[in-house]
This record gives C-alpha cells, structure tokens and sequence, in this order.
C-alpha cells in the first residue's frame, strides 16, 4: 500500500498562487515586475502570474510593501499617459486636442458643463417656502437657521 500523502502536497493545491508541483513562487520581486509589465493592472498582474485576482490581493495583504511598489507603478504609468498626451497635442490630433480642451481650459471657456447663475453671478432666487421637518435636522442645523433667519431679519420663529 503507498504511503499516504498529505493533500497540501498535490500538485491542485495552490495557496497563494503557490502550487506545491515546483513552480516557481509567488514572490515581492516577482509581483513587481509583473506589475511593472502591465502598468500597475492588478487583475492584469494576476493573469500574468498565473494566478487568480483574489490570490494576488491575498497576497498583497500578506506583504503591505506591494502597495507602495503598485502607487508607483500606477504613478509612472499616468507619467507615461501623460507623455502620450503631450505628444498628441503636439502632432494636431483635434480628439485629444478636445478632450484636453474640455477638462484642463474649463477656465478659458471650454468644456461641456454649464454652469447657471443668477442675477451678477449670484444665486438663483427661489420663490416659495421650503418645508423641513426640524425633527430629522441635528440642534446645530437649527442652531444655525435660527441664526441665520435673524442675520437677515426675518422672524425666527
């Protein structure tokens, strides 16, 4: 009768992306580089590894020094992006021309989002009366409309 094996000792067992058949180990170095090869993509890492997302996220937990190295990867891949944009700009291509336009010279009038105003860039009158019901409101809410309702003269009450 062969002798009985212990299960962790097979090669389906893994454990942190770490099967027991003689692969090589899920490491630090090796997290990195992966991380590196694809930008900082976590699930992306994993593939690459070979292992499934949540085994890489495990081990992550195991070794907090990853997420210093994973934020500068990420930092260096916005670098890189940044990089790309720079270079778009610079060749006219009118897409990225656009897309920078409207998210970096809101400023200078560009961008999508409207904003409305009242009279001279004030607020927006508002005829009527509004209900609150002062029993969701905290002491300091009503503290501070007590407060304000006195400050422009109406009746506090």
């Amino acid at each position: 009768m062969p002798p009985e094996r212990n299960k962790t000792d097979t090669h389906t067992k893994r454990r942190h992306g770490r099967p027991h058949n003689g692969r090589r180990l899920l490491t630090v170095e090796r997290v990195r580089e992966a991380l590196e090869q694809v930008g900082g993509i976590r699930t992306a890492a994993a593939h690459a590894l070979g292992v499934n997302r949540a085994t890489l996220y495990a081990f992550f937990r195991e070794h907090p020094e990853l997420k210093t190295v994973a934020l500068d990867v990420e930092e260096q891949t916005k670098d890189l992006a940044e990089g790309q944009v720079l270079k778009a700009l610079k060749a006219a291509d009118m897409q990225t021309v656009r897309w920078y336009l409207d998210r970096k010279a809101r400023d200078r009038g560009y961008g999508h989002r409207q904003e409305v105003t009242g009279p001279e860039g004030g607020a927006i009158p508002i005829e009527g009366r509004v209900t609150i019901d002062p029993s969701k409101l905290s002491t300091e809410a009503l503290r501070e409309i007590v407060a304000a309702r006195q400050a422009d003269g109406s009746d506090a009450s």
